[in-house]
């Protein structure tokens, strides 16, 4: 992502301060993250978003995410 900027992967929201940023779990600038369920009950259901953000930790002019829903 050379020149966009890197990507935030949040839990279940990506608005309120800093694009939901008190549900992250990480944030990275490579194609790969590892992150951990820990806390997460068997039977709930989530959504894994994961955003592209600028280099300034700005959200771009039109919202460009992906989002996966897990049971």
């Amino acid at each position: 992502m050379a020149g966009y900027g890197h990507w935030h992967l949040n839990l279940d929201s990506m608005s309120g301060t800093m694009m939901g940023m008190g549900t992250a779990l990480g944030m990275s600038s490579t194609t790969g993250f590892h992150a951990n369920t820990q806390g997460l009950k068997p039977g709930e259901t989530h959504m894994l978003i994961a955003l592209l953000i600028g280099n300034g930790h700005a959200q771009h002019n039109l919202a460009v995410d992906s989002q996966v829903k897990v049971f």
